[in-house]
């Protein structure tokens, strides 16, 4: 680095200005206090990539100019952060807000965690797409609720690769306009009574057995 040039300038009305200037790096360095506000900024002539910090009584503004700019507004109750990347790296990361918290991407947003990850809430919770949406385990899933559970849709399907349970304490009801029972090897209903049919009753096989200690029929 060769020889700084330093210049310091009085002036009445338009204050102070202290300039620091590389010829040969081509950078300048500036500070200006004109009784109003005071700036700070330095400045890389060749390529127009500049860092700048004006302050007044109300407010500090950073700006970092290149390829992008970013800049940096603090007022006496607001941060307010611009930039085109957003990095935190950090060991621990702590957010908390007194109030209102929202995040919001206009774009795909990702929360991923290399161990567990909880969602709590002490208060009710929605989770709601617009789209499709997919809810994958490759371990094992409780879903419980104290309360009433409900599961709704234009077409539901239960499927289970291996076997499957329904099992309540209480009454059972399964209702439909049309309700089939298949099995493909075999289907069976038993309990201590069985009721079957209402108004038409059809009994249909290749083999029909009645079969039990007592059995009327009509």
């Amino acid at each position: 680095m060769g020889a700084l040039i330093c210049t310091i300038e009085l002036n009445k009305t338009g204050g102070t200005t202290v300039t620091v200037k590389d010829e040969e790096g081509k950078i300048t360095q500036t500070l200006v206090m004109d009784g109003k506000s005071i700036t700070i900024k330095v400045l890389k002539e060749d390529d127009s990539k500049s860092a700048t910090i004006t302050m007044d009584q109300t407010k500090i503004v950073s700006t970092v100019a290149g390829d992008e700019t970013s800049t940096v507004t603090q007022v006496h109750d607001t941060l307010t952060m611009k930039v085109k990347n957003f990095v935190v790296d950090a060991e621990t990361v702590k957010m908390t807000s007194s109030k209102t918290t929202d995040l919001e991407a206009q774009d795909a947003m990702t929360v991923k965690a290399t161990k567990a990850l909880s969602v709590s809430t002490d208060d009710a919770f929605t989770l709601k797409s617009m789209k499709a949406m997919t809810v994958e385990a490759t371990g094992a899933m409780d879903i419980e609720t104290k309360q009433a559970f409900g599961l709704k849709g234009l077409k539901v399907e239960a499927k289970a690769e291996s076997a499957l349970t329904l099992q309540t304490p209480g009454n059972f009801e399964l209702k439909g306009s049309v309700v089939n029972i298949t099995g493909s090897a075999r289907a069976a209903m038993v309990g201590p009574v069985v009721n079957v049919g209402q108004t038409v009753t059809v009994l249909k096989g290749a083999v029909v057995q009645l079969d039990g200690a007592l059995v009327k029929i009509g």
